[in-house]
């Protein structure tokens, strides 16, 4: 019988999210850059229940005037409301609105040859990462949506949009959003990670020798984000960054999504527990601009 291995008895607790570890004593050299990178978020309760127009929130009916052109597919078919929020609800964070409602619409439809959830794919032999990075700013099957100036007379909106029986998202309850202010620190995923500390993901942690894993459970736990969804800060991922692709451009994360199977929050679930996430260039984000906006998901 192979020899029972205690490290992980004493990692356990973290891995399980049922300890949150501090920051790691090993780590003590790097505490300074460690401060210095934190960025203010804000992060979001959500909570199942019946939506007005104007909440910040998963689901439901989004805010639309009556001159509101509903967001399409290239093949005309209408896009699923998945989320929107209410800068008005959001505590102020550097550089996003400090007013207005900004909408997500992804296609619920799924095609494995072209596109699942909004996300498409490119099929191409080799991979191209730079092109596949491209295509995910297309807004082809996905759509960002900004109303700067926000009606208050609803007798000049309209509740009517396209719904369909049977529609499958990866958001399934509708819910109401209420947003904290808080703060973010570097995650191992996020592209940015390697900037505070010279190496990316697991690799920086590989100079901790038989300590690594321990180092880097203990770092992931303390710098976790325990919330459904947040905006602002650093991204978490199931799989890879896909800024990798252009990591000289100053990305920001303009809202993630987590799944949650939690009994008090609406249901959420990305494929296989996965995480769905908006980027936008801060450039853009200053001018308001979200039509040009980076959207991804993976799942393990």
């Amino acid at each position: 019988m192979p020899e029972h291995d205690s490290r992980y008895d004493e990692l356990a607790k973290y891995y399980e999210g049922n300890v949150i570890a501090d920051y790691p004593a090993e780590m003590a050299e790097y505490r300074e850059a460690f401060d210095a990178a934190a960025m203010p978020i804000a992060v979001a309760e959500g909570k199942v229940a019946r939506t007005s127009v104007f909440d910040s929130k998963f689901l439901g009916t989004p805010y639309m005037p009556k001159d509101f052109e509903y967001p399409r597919d290239p093949d005309g078919r209408a896009l699923s409301f998945l989320a929107q929020i209410n800068f008005d609800d959001v505590p102020p964070l550097p550089d996003y609105p400090e007013s207005g409602i900004l909408q997500f619409y992804i296609s619920d439809s799924v095609d494995h040859t072209r596109q699942v959830w909004g996300l498409e794919h490119l099929d191409t032999r080799p991979h191209d990462a730079k092109a596949q990075f491209e295509l995910q700013q297309k807004q082809n099957y996905f759509r960002v949506v900004w109303h700067e100036d926000v009606i208050r007379d609803e007798k000049a909106l309209t509740k009517k949009h396209p719904s369909r029986s049977g529609t499958v998202l990866p958001i399934v309850d509708e819910g109401r959003l209420t947003f904290t202010a808080s703060t973010g620190y570097p995650v191992p995923g996020d592209y940015r990670f390697e900037k505070v500390f010279g190496e990316g993901d697991y690799r920086f942690f590989e100079r901790f020798g038989d300590e690594a894993e321990s180092v880097y459970v203990r770092y992931s736990s303390h710098v976790t984000i325990r919330s459904i969804a947040w905006i602002g800060g650093y991204a978490f991922f199931t799989q890879w960054d896909p800024r990798y692709a252009d990591p000289d451009e100053d990305w920001l994360l303009l809202f993630e999504i987590q799944s949650s199977l939690s009994l008090d929050q609406p249901e959420v679930l990305w494929g296989d527990a996965g995480i769905g996430a908006f980027f936008i260039r801060r450039n853009d984000l200053r001018k308001r601009d979200f039509s040009r906006v980076l959207y991804h998901w993976d799942n393990h």
